[in-house]
């Protein structure tokens, strides 16, 4: 049985729906202030609608599983910009919560679902021995994120992985900010696709389906 936070959502749908397709339970964390019930239409995930800062919401969807892809947050840096006690609370926070959680009930695996922001100001080519360089709210709490998982798998003895996701796009991204999707709306519509800056910046882009097999 896996607990997925933020499971309704655009990544965590498609995770949903793999790991379904594997033959494993799963459970699903979710508010739904971004994701959407019926990205999970036809599935048999037991949903369990509730924030991951909810201490004893955490602990009752924790119960009887034995990994945890943690993917519920407050996502992008602009919003960390804007609201940055909001990106704290669900980031920091919940990440701590749904640690603590996995440590009281013994779970002995989880993944946590980092960003490339935690390097934002590194130069090119980015690698994992880079020491964490964020410019904005968001990347410091993915940043807390990696650091805190690390020390809760190093003192209670459980398998930690970060990873750090990148621009992803595919099915059920309709509703994101990110470029490709913006792009692919403003195309259906015919309209200009606007670039920011003088259009010369790159960016690593992620199909979903991809990052669903390295979880």
């Amino acid at each position: 049985r896996v607990l997925v936070t933020g499971g309704a959502g655009f990544i965590g749908a498609n995770l949903v729906r793999a790991l379904h397709r594997s033959g494993r339970e799963v459970v699903v964390l979710d508010d739904l202030s971004s994701g959407r019930l019926d990205y999970l239409a036809g599935l048999s995930a037991k949903v369990i609608e509730g924030s991951v800062i909810d201490t004893a919401t955490v602990r009752r969807a924790v119960r009887g599983c034995e990994a945890i892809v943690h993917l519920a947050a407050q996502s992008g840096v602009a919003p960390s910009v804007a609201h940055p006690e909001r990106d704290f609370e669900v980031n920091v926070k919940g990440v701590h919560t749904v640690l603590d959680a996995a440590r009281r009930a013994s779970i002995p695996r989880m993944v946590f679902a980092s960003s490339g922001a935690v390097l934002a100001s590194a130069r090119p080519p980015l690698h994992e021995g880079l020491v964490p360089s964020p410019l904005a709210p968001y990347g410091a709490s993915k940043a807390y994120g990696e650091a805190a998982l690390q020390a809760f798998s190093g003192a209670f003895g459980f398998v930690g992985v970060s990873l750090r996701f990148s621009n992803v796009y595919g099915p059920l991204c309709a509703h994101k900010r990110s470029v490709v999707a913006s792009f692919v709306r403003r195309a259906l519509r015919r309209e200009t696709l606007i670039l920011y800056g003088n259009g010369r910046q790159t960016r690593d882009f992620l199909y979903v389906d991809d990052v669903t097999t390295a979880i």
